[in-house]
């Protein structure tokens, strides 16, 4: 499946991770053969980040993204499904360590 799916009539996007599940751990393949035939054993679904191809190029596009680009795509899309709250953040910068101040607010 998709990691994610958008409908443009709607304008609601899809995961398709289930709550049945009290967690998740992925298993990333390797950009050129995936993954291997023991390794989609103990897989209970199968993801993918769809691949673009260029309307005005043809058939043109990615082949696959780098393994470390996929992994945040998919790790992303999980945490925003999930509901993980996002980092603090200070102007542009992601805070890990948010500090009360004397008043109280983080």
């Amino acid at each position: 499946a998709p990691i994610m799916k958008y409908d443009p009539a709607t304008g609601k996007v899809e995961f398709p991770f289930d709550r049945q599940y009290s967690g998740a751990a992925f298993v990333m393949g390797n950009e050129g053969s995936g993954l291997s035939a023991k390794q989609r054993e103990i897989c209970d679904e199968f993801l993918f980040v769809p691949q673009a191809r260029g309307a005005t190029h043809g058939n043109n596009g990615s082949a696959s993204l780098n393994v470390a680009c996929a992994a945040a795509v998919v790790l992303q899309a999980y945490c925003t499904w999930a509901g993980y709250s996002y980092a603090h953040v200070d102007g542009e910068k992601f805070v890990s360590v948010v500090v009360a101040s004397e008043s109280g607010e983080t």
